[in-house]
This record gives C-alpha cells, sequence and structure tokens, in this order.
C-alpha cells in the first residue's frame, strides 16, 4: 500500500476506535433495549471499520512475478497467470482492469506504490482491448457497402458522423442546461429543447443506422446519446423544478403514455438501422423508453403550464415553517397549513427571496390554475 493511503488508514483507527467506545458506553447505560441497540450497532460499526482499515493497510499488496500477477485484499486473494492475460481495459476514475483470457477481469487497486509503474509495464506487453476491438468493428464497418460504395466514401462518412455528433452532443448538452437554469426567451429554448430530440433521429435516418444511441469506449460508432438524453432530460427536469402539479389526474396519465409510445413508435420508424446493429439491445431499449418518458413529461407539463390561460383560484394558505435543504446547492422550501387536497399540509419549493420575505404565520396566496391539459398546477405569491 501507498504511503498517503497508509496513513489514512492509521489516522483513521483511532477515531473509529474513540467512536467505538463512546457508542458502547452510552449502550451500557441505556436502560432498555431499545435505547442499547440504538447505540450498540453504530459502535459496531465504527469498531469493526477500525479493524478493517488497520488490516487493510497491512495485507494489500500486488506481486509480480515470472509466472504470475497476484493482488491481495483483506477480502480476496486473485491471481492471473502472466500467459493467461489478454490485456487491460482503462475507464474513468483511474480504472485499471487486466483481463484474463478466460474468467472475470481484475480491478487493479488505487490503494498500491508505484501502481503508475505497475501500469506502464502492463501497457508495453499487453494489448489495449478497448483498442483492439474498435479497430477490428471498424474495419468491419469500413467494408458495410451500406454507408459508401467505395472505401474512400465510406472512410469520409465516418468522419462526417463523427464530426456531427460531437458539435450536435456539445449543442444538445448547452441546449438542456440552458432550458433547465435560465431558458430566456422561453417560446424559443421550449421549441429548441423539444425538436432537438427529432433532429438527432432524423440524422440517425441520414446515416443509415452509422449513428447509434449508445456508444462505448470499443466501438468505432458515434453517438448522440448525449444530445438526446440532455435534451429530454432537461424538459422533464425543468417542469419539475419550474411548476407545483397540484394533482396527476388519470387524463394527465393517458396523455403521457400515450406521447411516449408516440415517441417510441417514430424512434422505431426512423432509427430501426440503429437499433438492428446495437450490441446491448437491452440496455439501448431500457434507456429509449426513459428517454421518451422524459420527453413526453416534460412537453406535457411544460405546455401545460406555460400555455395555460385560465382564471386562478386564489386560496389564503397559512405557513406554518419553513427550511432551508443545503447541498450542492440550497433549496428553500415553506411548510403549508391544510389546504384543498392536502389534509396535512404541503412542502413548496421557493426562491431565496420569496423565502426570506415569508415567516412562519404569516398567509401566502395559492394561485391554483386548471392547465392547459387540465393538469391542475399552482403557484405561491405573497398575500
Amino acid at each position: 500500500m501507498n504511503r498517503a493511503y497508509k496513513a489514512f488508514c492509521y489516522l483513521l483507527l483511532p477515531v473509529c476506535l474513540t467512536g467505538a467506545v463512546f457508542l458502547f458506553y452510552h449502550a451500557a447505560r441505556s436502560g432498555s433495549v431499545g435505547p442499547m441497540l440504538a447505540w450498540f450497532a453504530p459502535g459496531l460499526v465504527s469498531a469493526m471499520l477500525g479493524l478493517y482499515v488497520i488490516r487493510e493497510a497491512q495485507v494489500t499488496n500486488v506481486t509480480v512475478d515470472d509466472y504470475a500477477l497476484t493482488q491481495r485484499t483483506v477480502f480476496s486473494t486473485r491471481s492471473i497467470p502472466l500467459k493467461e492475460l489478454e490485456g487491460y481495459r482503462e475507464g474513468g476514475k483511474d480504472s485499471f482492469r487486466l483481463i484474463p483470457k478466460q474468467g472475470r477481469s481484475l480491478q487493479l487497486t488505487t490503494a498500491i506504490a508505484d501502481r503508475r509503474e505497475l501500469i506502464e509495464w502492463v501497457k508495453d506487453n499487453y494489448p489495449d482491448i478497448d483498442k483492439r476491438e474498435r479497430e477490428a468493428e471498424e474495419a468491419t464497418l469500413l467494408r458495410n457497402e451500406r454507408f459508401g460504395a467505395t472505401q474512400s466514401e465510406r472512410e469520409a462518412t465516418l468522419v462526417k458522423a463523427r464530426q456531427f455528433t460531437r458539435i450536435a452532443n456539445i449543442g444538445g448538452m448547452a441546449l438542456g442546461l440552458w432550458f433547465v437554469f435560465y431558458p430566456q426567451p422561453f417560446d424559443l429554448s421550449l421549441t429548441l429543447i423539444f425538436l432537438a430530440p427529432l433532429v438527432a433521429l432524423v440524422m440517425i435516418r441520414r446515416f443509415r443506422g452509422l449513428i447509434r444511441f449508445y456508444s462505448v469506449k470499443s466501438s468505432p460508432y458515434p453517438s448522440l446519446g448525449m444530445m438526446i438524453g440532455f435534451t429530454a432530460g432537461g424538459g422533464a427536469v425543468r417542469a419539475g423544478m419550474a411548476y407545483n402539479l397540484y394533482e396527476f389526474p388519470s387524463s394527465a396519465w393517458l396523455l403521457l403514455l400515450a406521447g411516449a409510445a408516440g415517441m417510441l413508435l417514430l424512434i422505431f420508424l426512423l432509427a430501426r438501422e440503429a437499433f438492428t446493429g446495437e450490441k446491448r439491445k437491452s440496455l439501448v431499449i431500457i434507456g429509449v423508453a426513459v428517454a421518451a418518458l422524459a420527453y413526453s413529461y416534460g412537453l406535457l407539463v411544460n405546455t401545460n403550464c406555460h400555455y395555460d390561460r385560465s382564471t386562478a383560484r386564489v386560496l389564503p394558505v397559512a405557513v406554518t415553517g419553513k427550511r432551508a435543504s443545503h447541498g450542492k446547492s440550497t433549496t428553500y422550501y415553506l411548510q403549508l397549513a391544510p389546504w384543498g387536497r392536502f389534509p396535512e399540509g404541503r412542502e413548496v419549493d421557493v426562491s431565496k427571496s420569496f423565502y426570506n420575505n415569508i415567516q412562519p404565520r404569516d398567509t401566502v396566496l395559492v394561485l391554483l390554475n386548471q392547465g392547459r391539459w387540465d393538469i391542475p398546477w399552482f403557484r405561491l405569491v405573497s398575500y
């Protein structure tokens, strides 16, 4: 184990053991079984964590000799004969996996010393499996006359597809973030966010399946997954952020499912060739179905509320409390007294300025609208 990880383990050990002693002490002083278990259980977890980290510091190692590479951790010891090592795969977050000719791969721990040197040695002596598979699949792709009559035409088509998907995915990401955080002018951003997935489907159709929905590192096929995901997801996220739905009636469920089914049918009609070539069809089908539902929900709710012209029903409601939730961003909530279909009250997220201007026992006005597609929704204004 490298020095930084080992030092962390030895520093964490006394913290865990001190916490365990503290919790066991309170467990011993508890007068009944319930409180005793409430103190004892986390104490046991803290003690076990301390024993684990010290044992991890003592046993973790990777050994390479003339015959095998062996990795030992607290819970396992794995050995791969060097003559049975086929290659490696690199992933995100410093992931490095050793791939044997048979059996499951071995994830190389990040805790060992000289890990970079070991990885360089593996790279010098064994192939990158992702690169090898990508090159083999690209060679097969470039022999497919569906993408051009000659080798040069197919190569040019592949270059164009990659250039388009690179620009489109960046544009889709920017469009999704724009619509979520600052959709102004709203009509324009709303139109673009819901046209973008349709444009993606048309381009997948135009490239005759060369552009896919999903792509992995070992695949030479470009993908529009980010464009579709960010725009369809952005519409749904904005709907959840911007509007408070009073209820989601059965008619709305029918509209939602009909919209998603229509989107799936359109995907099948325009992108059938892309589906045919996908290796992970079940994963792609699940992803496409989720995207279709998100697209349908975002389109339904955003248009229902933004284009609603009904007269609002005004309800004065008392504020019973307020709180702020702190995470990556801060969200502000008001707790409302019972009203309408909320006999136990309702917590509503509001803007920071609205939150600061309202105190418990104040009264706010709930403006309840029918909705363009008969999906009731509401918003709060000061009294």
